[in-house]
């Protein structure tokens, strides 16, 4: 019978003169069989169990120095031993879900949750970046299903009141990701970046002048603030729907005289709206809102500037010489106003004077270098 070298064989526990023999092949299955049934009998000696043991402290170590790669192949290798301990399998599930989610792989971050779920149904941590992966994806359906399942958990009260933060995160995450989709112009961001908080639209006085907010079929509602050449004279609209004219707001502010307004000069047929454009040029540049546009069209088409949370325009009295003189006022250290309109003659804000203000009747953007730049 073929004999084996005892070098071949990992049995450091046997004597030096056993050492020196050679076992046939028979013998060496049984010197296998024997030391399975000792592992079987002695789990806490089982060599997978340490080695899995060995590789979760080695995932966490290189999770906790940023080593997020050599992490995800130290749970990998562990998850692939065979060992019944699933406390440890559901940790390293887990484990891998955080590293998931700290490198933005929110849909492997999900799946290596669910995972841990599998192994442990109750498991805080999972759930919770379960549902967080879910609001990140956009999920929120998903996101909502494992909340109720988490909150299961919990007494009234506290489900009532975790149920209401949750709620209030994912109708934030909604309304951030309708904001960036329309790409508006808020002052403070750079047109196209993705907005993040959403606190950066808090008004100044949430009491009296609400946030943002949005509708069940996914439309904004903001609170838009209007200034006149009077001295203070501003007015705040609270609740301007994104699809409602800016004719039906005028309508209702100019339903009632302002203590301002001593003359009654201001009404629907006698003023001109205004909303500023911010291109990057000393040149100021306004646009003029006509009455049939939308709230939806100024802020997504012409960009007209977000401040504190609040789209801001200016009224005027239309009429020639006047109206370029509030104009004038409106923007400081200025040096005149140019009235540009939208016909075949139309002047680029490229070839204008330095610290002037330009009036766009429309935007044709054909020879409008500094416009092209901010509308692209």
């Amino acid at each position: 019978m073929d004999k084996i070298p005892k070098s071949c064989v990992s049995t450091t526990s046997r004597s030096n003169e056993r050492n020196n023999k050679c076992y046939t092949v028979n013998e060496v299955n049984r010197i296998l069989e024997e030391g399975l049934q000792y592992f079987k009998l002695h789990r806490e000696n089982n060599i997978t169990d340490k080695l899995a043991d060995k590789y979760y402290e080695d995932g966490n170590l290189y999770f906790k120095s940023c080593q997020y790669k050599l992490a995800i192949i130290c749970f990998r290798q562990g998850l692939m031993l065979d060992f019944k301990n699933n406390q440890l399998r559901a940790d390293m599930w887990n484990n891998l879900s955080a590293v998931y989610y700290l490198l933005k792989d929110y849909k492997s971050s999900l799946v290596t949750a669910e995972d841990a779920l599998k192994l442990m149904p109750g498991y805080e941590k999972a759930f919770l970046r379960g549902i967080n992966c879910c609001i990140r994806m956009k999920d929120f359906d998903k996101s909502l299903h494992y909340c109720d399942i988490y909150l299961g958990n919990f007494s009234e009260a506290k489900k009532i009141e975790m149920e209401k933060c949750l709620i209030m995160n994912i109708e934030e995450q909604r309304m951030l990701k309708e904001i960036n989709n329309r790409k508006l112009c808020v002052v403070g961001q750079k047109v196209g970046d993705k907005i993040g908080d959403i606190n950066i639209f808090n008004t100044d006085d949430p009491d009296e002048i609400p946030r943002v907010h949005l509708t069940e079929n996914h439309r904004l509602v903001w609170s838009v603030r209007l200034s006149f050449p009077e001295p203070n004279a501003t007015i705040v609209v609270p609740n301007f729907h994104e699809d409602t004219t800016f004719y039906k707001l005028l309508l209702y502010i100019f339903s009632e005289r302002a203590p301002w307004d001593a003359e009654g000069k201001y009404t629907v047929n006698t003023i001109n709206i205004y909303g500023e454009i911010p291109v990057n040029s000393t040149t100021r540049v306004l646009k003029k809102v006509l009455p049939e546009y939308t709230l939806s069209n100024v802020l997504t088409l012409f960009r007209c500037p977000i401040k504190r949370g609040l789209p801001t325009f200016m009224i005027v009295i239309s009429g020639g010489k006047f109206e370029n003189e509030n104009l004038k006022d409106y923007v400081n250290d200025i040096d005149e106003v140019e009235t540009v309109f939208s016909n075949g003659d139309i002047n680029s804000v490229d070839e204008c004077k330095p610290d002037s203000v330009v009036v766009f009747d429309d935007c044709m953007l054909e020879n409008q270098t500094v416009l092209k730049e901010y509308f692209d």
